[in-house]
């Protein structure tokens, strides 16, 4: 007995010009529905987890936690003295702007005197400073056209509970 061969035609989708294995097509399939059902469980998840009774978002954080603000600490009695230029503006012009900025600690009195041939210079006239909470001092001050050109040194003398800490810089003033 002979078996007859019937040809059997692929029956192709008109979008579609080929044929795709089945173990492919049952992952692509599978794959789809899957991602569809994470996508629909995560909107109502969000949706669930976000509503309130009184119709405002619910959020997980504490206020404290987002910002917590750094309390200072002030120094002992018998803490030693000591002082930091932090910043300073060099080389400057005549004219311009300059500051400098120092940490030491908090309640520290500051003066700053800009040597110039060895001798406070008259030019800078400026007021001495009391440390903030933090220990920031900063001055700023206009180079005047009486300052002489040239690298002169620059101190800061800050004194707390009778001790005291000196630091010293350079400042270039130029035309």
């Amino acid at each position: 007995m002979m078996f007859s061969q019937k040809r059997y035609k692929v029956r192709r989708n008109r979008f579609f010009n080929f044929h795709l294995p089945k173990t492919v097509r049952s992952t692509i399939i599978f794959s789809s529905i899957f991602l569809l059902v994470l996508l629909v469980a995560g909107v109502i998840y969000t949706y669930e987890v976000d509503q309130s009774p009184d119709g405002k978002i619910k959020t997980s954080f504490k206020q404290s936690t987002l910002y917590n603000p750094i309390t200072p600490v002030l120094p002992a009695a018998n803490d030693k003295e000591g002082v930091a230029i932090d910043s300073i503006t060099t080389p400057v012009s005549i004219g311009s702007v300059a500051s400098v900025d120092i940490n030491t600690n908090a309640g520290s009195r500051c003066t700053i005197v800009l040597l110039v041939n060895n001798v406070p210079a008259p030019v800078l006239d400026l007021d001495p400073q009391v440390a903030d909470d933090y220990g920031a001092v900063g001055w700023t001050w206009t180079i005047s056209s009486s300052t002489p050109v040239g690298t002169w040194p620059l101190k800061i003398i800050c004194i707390f509970n009778s001790q005291s800490a000196v630091a010293e810089s350079n400042i270039t003033i130029t035309n």
